[in-house]
């Protein structure tokens, strides 16, 4: 399987190598889509604990190589008993041994290159060397951090033993030594992999900020939905591309419009979370997805919101990358929850989930409505088009177009909610001074302004002091005030 492969691949990068810049930019673009889907989907068995439909398995089962476990792929299970620990030094090792060739191969030619190459061709090496290493970083993330983190979560049965979750092979015991060696060799795997490859793309990324998007002569003013952005963004593009100083990171930028220099790196985070960082929340319980579902959503109207890719079609291809995960993720729920109604059901995990979710939704609502009133009030250039490039695309074009009227709803909305608050007090405010000391009337008030309550008592209309009052049709007690029986 993996000789066919390498034979595929090398025969498709043969063919690739004469398409045009154009076509093979497209290519990048749908590939790393397709693979970073896949492997999310290949991961939502294991993560989530829930068992998906056969059908669905078998079709992920032809893409397992794109996910790089190598101890799966080659099926050693016959020849000796494979752990989760296996597989997580196999996923972590096995992309340290495939760099050591490259660097290799780098020191070489430029020792050997150093007296009779320029330094172009040199610089052109190294180029070379960095982007295959972050190229290979892109793929073997998701994989490695679903092997490290799967270790780490414990399950305790009756009899009060630990066992490690994903294989219950192993004991999960403060006492047991092999296990502490490779929570150790885990931490500093972590550190490697899942926080230190985001890392790096972030140090790469905003330490060449002012190249991938640089800012636009302040005397240029540009309508922000017309065509002068679009054609400013077409320059920067073709600008950056010339620019040979930062070829070396284009597989982390080269996909995105100028604007959007920094989604890998929270496209990084968001299969960092959704292949692996999941399994810390109780897996296999409707909280965990219910946040996995939540992620998706999210991360789906992120990418709506700046619509990062340069053209239409690729950016079509992401968004049914996120509908895809959003869809495949909500039918396991729906399956999980049909399943067994009693399926671990974590009532303050969730609820918590959902109060924070409005709670972030309604601070994001005000700060935008902040912000564009704040823009507005000390940049009247933004409120007729703006001196500052368009954030995103897509959906964010549609709120950029109605900032005004979202500024001036909000407005309106407030002072609504103030006049509301101020005839309410008013009318309190009056109907005290109204009855003022004057005890309750002693009997049923106006006809047909009258509600039954509770335990004999019912809420009555005084017309005298205009105002409700209380009365006990069985004690015949009253009380301007709501007994607190009722």
């Amino acid at each position: 399987m993996l000789v066919i492969f390498i034979l595929v691949v090398i025969w498709v990068g043969r063919k690739v190598a004469n398409f045009s810049k154009k076509s093979k930019k497209g290519l990048i673009i749908g590939g790393k889509l397709f693979v970073s889907t896949v492997q999310i989907l290949m991961a939502v068995p294991t993560v989530f604990d829930v068992v998906l439909p056969t059908n669905f398995v078998n079709f992920l089962a032809l893409f397992n190589i794109f996910n790089f476990s190598f101890v799966e792929l080659f099926d050693i299970g016959c020849s000796i008993r494979v752990t989760a620990y296996h597989v997580m030094l196999s996923g972590t090792l096995v992309p340290l041994v495939c760099c050591v060739p490259i660097l290799f191969i780098w020191i070489y030619h430029y020792v050997k290159e150093e007296a009779h190459a320029s330094r172009i061709t040199r610089k052109t090496l190294k180029m070379n060397s960095v982007s295959l290493l972050l190229s290979m970083t892109y793929f073997f993330l998701p994989g490695t951090s679903m092997s490290l983190f799967a270790v780490f979560p414990c399950d305790t049965l009756d009899d009060e033993t630990r066992w490690v979750k994903s294989d219950y092979s192993l004991d999960c015991s403060e006492s047991n030594e092999n296990r502490r060696l490779n929570l150790v060799y885990a931490g500093i795997m972590l550190v490697v992999y899942p926080i230190g490859i985001p890392l790096v793309y972030a140090i790469v990324l905003f330490k060449n900020r002012s190249k991938l998007n640089p800012k636009r002569n302040n005397n240029l003013v540009l309508d922000r939905r017309g065509v002068g952005y679009e054609d400013y963004e077409a320059k920067v593009i073709a600008q950056r591309e010339e620019d040979q100083g930062i070829q070396h990171t284009i597989f982390l930028w080269g996909s995105y419009r100028p604007c959007a220099w920094w989604y890998e790196i929270f496209e990084c985070l968001r299969r960092l979370a959704l292949t692996g960082a999941l399994v810390f929340i109780r897996q296999g319980s409707i909280t965990q997805m219910a946040i996995g579902v939540l992620i998706c959503i999210c991360s789906g109207f992120v990418f709506a919101l700046v619509w990062p890719y340069a053209t239409f079609r690729d950016n079509a291809l992401g968004m049914m990358s996120h509908c895809q995960l959003t869809g495949t993720l909500f039918s396991a729920l729906l399956f999980m929850a049909g399943k067994d109604a009693s399926l671990a059901y974590d009532k303050e995990g969730t609820g918590s989930v959902v109060v924070n979710n409005v709670d972030v939704y309604n601070n994001a609502s005000n700060f935008r409505s902040s912000s564009a009133s704040f823009d507005v009030q000390n940049n009247p250039m933004r409120a007729g088009g703006g001196d500052k490039p368009a954030p995103g695309g897509g959906l964010g074009k549609f709120f950029r177009r109605n900032e005004s009227s979202s500024v001036s709803t909000s407005a309106r909305g407030l002072k609504l909610v103030k006049a509301s608050t101020s005839v309410l007090s008013s009318r309190s405010v009056a109907s005290s001074e109204k009855r003022g000391s004057d005890p309750p009337p002693p009997g049923r008030g106006s006809i047909g302004r009258s509600t039954s309550l509770t335990d004999g008592w019912s809420k009555e209309w005084s017309d005298e002091h205009q105002d409700s009052y209380y009365w006990n049709t069985e004690t015949g007690e009253v009380s301007w005030e709501r007994p607190a029986s009722v």
